[in-house]
């Protein structure tokens, strides 16, 4: 018999064998409001996970292969009618963008999902744009950035 033990993995939502994965992988999230006027890079304070010691001051540099990233930004204070705007971009330049607007006065969650091929010294951050002065919400179930590599 040949026995493999499995682990679920959050991230993927599958089981993977365990000790056989070394694929770099990460989920930050937040812990304190930020301020956004225009466009701001989104601030995580908080490592879910870091597998491969890739995640750092609020990037990730996962180096070559392909990667799959999400994230998500809640604006607590949005307005009807206002436009907001996030981005998942790398060496500062946008690979992905999701756009919103404001239905109702409150709470608004915009996500995105990018797929991408990094060269070995890419970094991945997320940037969040409003149109006037807006809050991001400290709740780290609806403001995060997460990674994997494929």
């Amino acid at each position: 018999y040949h026995i493999v033990e499995m682990r679920w993995c959050e991230l993927s939502q599958l089981y993977l064998p365990v000790g056989n994965d070394t694929k770099k992988r990460f989920k930050a999230t937040k812990n304190a409001t930020q301020a956004v006027n225009g466009t701001a890079t989104v601030t995580f304070q908080t490592e879910e996970w870091d597998i491969g010691a890739a995640f750092a001051s609020n990037g990730w540099t996962p180096g070559r292969g392909l990667v799959e990233l999400r994230a998500q930004v809640t604006i607590s204070n949005a307005v009807a009618g206002e436009l907001y705007r996030i981005a998942i971009q790398k060496d500062g330049t946008d690979i992905a963008t999701a756009r919103a607007h404001g239905g109702l006065s409150g709470a608004l969650s915009v996500s995105v999902t990018a797929t991408d091929q990094p060269t070995s010294s890419s970094v991945y951050t997320v940037i969040a744009v409003t149109t006037a002065s807006r809050t991001i919400t400290d709740a780290a179930s609806a403001t995060w950035f997460e990674g994997r590599q494929l």
